[in-house]
């Protein structure tokens, strides 16, 4: 594949105090930092590069920007999707010092590595060096730190979907607590019946495919097994 030769990077970062600690780490680089505080002004950047042919040559991107800073599932990773929607092949790194509580880490790791984009833990013992990560990610390596790596097992399916469409839609209702008559009401042209055929189904394959024992025919059973395995199938995450 054919790089770049832009060395400009977006460094998306709203807090001024790490953008200074990025900052000094990153000017013994070769990297030439475009800073900017939140999503509209790093597509504006971006999209600026584009037409005037300064093309952005990798993004690095905190994930708890502005309005949902404590939120990285909201406009952090809505703005590297935006980002990898304007270029397949930009070399993003994504990051967070946020607790896993609040940056589910199997749940970010599944979405980012269908995005193609590295994701690292700044808040650990050992924290890596951006300069070296951007440098491996200008590579096209795509990088996990400790953290995140421990939570690929959970991200990534070892095994065929074994529900369809309809089947998680259906459960995805039950684990946000909805009863059959509510689940009717929101799945249009389905009545209660059809939603205890639904449910009926859902167990009889996952007791067939070994997902479920034989005994484990209540509600509490199947919300389990929604929360243990949604995120590796990409189910139900938003």
């Amino acid at each position: 594949m054919e790089k770049r030769e832009s060395n400009l990077l977006l460094l998306v970062e709203d807090s001024r105090l790490q953008y200074a600690s990025l900052k000094m780490e990153l000017n013994q680089s070769r990297w030439e930092i475009i800073h900017c505080m939140d999503m509209p002004s790093a597509l504006d950047a971006f999209e600026q590069g584009e037409k005037t042919g300064n093309h952005i040559g990798a993004a690095a991107v905190d994930l708890g920007l502005p309005p949902g800073r404590d939120n990285p599932l909201k406009t952090g990773l809505s703005l590297v999707k935006s980002l990898r929607q304007r270029d397949s092949d930009l070399p993003i790194l994504a990051y967070t010092s946020l607790s896993p509580v609040a940056a589910p880490f199997d749940i970010l790791v599944a979405e980012l590595l269908s995005l193609r984009t590295s994701f690292v833990y700044l808040r650990s013992s050992d924290e890596p060096d951006m300069a070296q990560l951007l440098d491996l990610i200008w590579q096209d390596y795509l990088i996990l730190s400790p953290g995140p790596a421990d939570a690929l097992p959970r991200a990534v399916p070892e095994k065929p979907d074994p529900l369809n469409d309809q089947l998680w839609e259906t459960l995805t209702l039950i684990a946000r607590g909805f009863s059959y008559p509510e689940i009717a009401a929101e799945l249009h042209g389905v009545g209660i019946d059809g939603v205890r055929a639904r449910v009926n189904r859902i167990r009889t394959i996952l007791t067939e495919k070994g997902e479920l024992a034989e005994y484990q025919r209540e509600r509490i059973d199947l919300i389990n097994w929604f929360r243990n395995h949604h995120v590796r199938y990409r189910r139900g995450i938003r």
